[in-house]
């Protein structure tokens, strides 16, 4: 399945194409005196952080150069630099220790009626030091400022249609609303949004890494820094997203969403196509105190080397979740418990030719409404247990890749299994939320092989048991615009964890794994938070 067909695309589009305008940030309305309405608004989020012992204690037990080296077989699961505690994020690349992010945001928007809207937002996300914050460091001949358009959506209105076609780059989601097991990101992309009495549906088309089109690649080092880099000799070389949503409420209390999904990736190189598709189904249901929540969804495809082996993607995932609204009992403003858990299959054969461990296209559990946390170890990228950048899924275990908000994670991972519960509770202008999670590799094949094809001698040996994250947040309403936060988390080593600290050291110190150390300190992750947000 090389291409998939335009007319089919089109047929989509014009099949799924709200009246409404889209609600986006900004309460400060500008007064104009022709009939194009415009409100601007502004974010300034400053996050002290500080981070004890996210490597476990690794590295406490290793020199320099003995770190140095052991950083060499981590860099698949995203330790960037010559330091174990350093993990990406989106905020300044690598990070680890102490440091202070900086997510600041302008909003503009204009719409005329409900005829036609656009909206950006210009951002500033960084680390924060002198040299990033000055606009320029020209005494080195930098730029260091970090400024642009973060987010962008502008749409007009097809009435007859009751939709409005979109384009731009704000947040997509297959599922962000639910598990976030398929996709969510603000990659740039045209679609078509509507709703029509109990339905709603979304179509679009999505492109996330251009590699067709780009730099004129003259100079070779502009071509190298350039954003876009020149385009490649191959042709389809791109990773580009078809997604279609068809949502029903029953009832008034309860919704079904059906979700297609096509992660169309020929950006790897090497004559490799991977053509993934997702099935997915969304519920949600409101029923007095009981609010219950779940999404299944399937992946199935192909991996295409026209040089090595061709392998079959067959993997599934559930998530489930029941929240209890406890409010009215407890008499406060706000109080909710619930208890959840994901099922996501893993691959318990490296050597096979099937890829059966559950990869999303962009997985984004940071920002569901059960479990997500900014508040949080495993969804901020934790590279020991192969833990991608706004995902708690262990997915950059493995060894043949092409998934995930890069395209790194692993096709055949170890699969996750979560069960936690949490509660939401809200008294006066103080919110307390906390979630605890215990976490699991449902099939450790996977991460064996990861270590032992990078160099682990001995049996190496990995425990299914990931460990128990519990993260808390805490918030305290200053003014309507004015927000303190402040946050805790706490991740305890399961026996999985503690092996693979223990293949870690034995590949810095030149040991069999049998001859590893392991260590099992407690992960930490203290912050504040400072938000101005109108």
């Amino acid at each position: 399945m090389k291409r998939i067909s335009i007319g089919f695309v089109s047929a989509v589009l014009m099949l799924l194409m709200t009246s409404l305008a889209q609600a986006t940030p900004g309460s400060v309305e500008v007064q104009t005196l022709g009939d194009i309405t415009i409100r601007m608004g502004a974010q300034v989020r400053l996050v002290p952080t500080t981070e004890i012992s996210r490597d476990f204690g690794t590295s406490s037990d290793l020199s320099s150069d003995q770190e140095t080296k052991a950083t060499g077989i981590m860099r698949k699961v995203g330790i960037l630099g010559d330091s174990l505690k350093t993990h990406l994020t989106e905020a300044g690349g690598a990070v680890k220790d102490g440091y202070i992010r900086g997510e600041n945001r302008l909003f503009f928007n204009f719409a005329h009626d409900q005829d036609w809207d656009v909206y950006f937002a210009l951002e500033s996300d960084t680390t924060l030091d002198r040299a990033s914050v000055d606009r320029t460091d020209f005494a080195y001949g930098l730029q260091t400022q970090q400024f642009g358009i973060e987010r962008l959506n502008a749409s007009f209105n097809v009435p007859f249609l009751h939709s409005r076609v979109n384009g731009g780059w704000d947040v997509k989601g297959a599922d962000v609303k639910f598990g976030g097991m398929i996709y969510g990101d603000d990659d740039p992309g045209i679609g078509i949004t509507g709703c029509y009495q109990n339905f709603k549906w979304e179509a679009w088309y999505i492109k996330k890494d251009e590699q067709e089109a780009g730099y004129a690649g003259i100079d070779p080092v502009k071509s190298k820094v350039n954003a876009i880099g020149p385009p490649t000799q191959q042709k389809g070389t791109d990773r580009t997203f078809y997604m279609g949503k068809l949502g029903y409420t029953f009832m008034k209390n309860t919704y079904l969403e059906g979700v297609f999904f096509y992660d169309q990736n020929y950006q790897q190189g090497n004559h490799i196509d991977i053509d993934r598709f997702f099935g997915g189904l969304n519920y949600k249901g409101d029923y007095g105190i009981f609010h219950p929540m779940a999404e299944f969804a399937y992946v199935g495809g192909t991996f295409d080397n026209d040089r090595e082996i061709d392998y079959d993607i067959s993997s599934y995932a559930f998530f489930g979740d029941l929240l209890v609204d406890l409010h009215e009992a407890v008499g406060i403003k706000k109080f909710e418990v619930h208890v959840g858990g994901y099922y996501l299959r893993g691959d318990d054969d490296p050597n096979d030719d099937d890829l059966e461990g559950f990869t999303p296209a962009v997985g984004i559990t940071r920002f569901t409404p059960r479990f997500g946390s900014e508040q949080s170890i495993s969804h901020d990228g934790n590279p020991f247990l192969g833990q991608i950048l706004y995902s708690m899924f262990p997915a950059y275990y493995g060894t043949v890749r092409g998934g995930g908000i890069n395209g790194g994670a692993a096709l055949d991972n170890p699969g996750f299994s979560m069960v936690g519960g949490g509660i939401n509770a809200q008294y006066g202008r103080w919110t307390y939320i906390t979630h605890v999670m215990a976490m699991w590799f449902n099939e450790t094949e996977a991460v064996e092989a990861y270590f032992a094809n990078q160099g682990v001698t001995g049996n190496v040996d990995i425990d299914s048991f990931m460990g128990v994250e519990w993260n808390n947040e805490i918030r305290y309403q200053v003014f309507k615009s004015v927000t303190l936060k402040g946050g805790a988390a706490f991740l305890f080593p399961g026996s999985g964890a503690k092996d693979i600290t223990k293949a870690v050291n034995a590949y810095g110190r030149d040991v069999s794994f049998e001859e590893g150390k392991k260590s099992d300190d407690v992960s930490m992750r203290f912050a504040a938070e400072l938000l101005w947000f109108f």
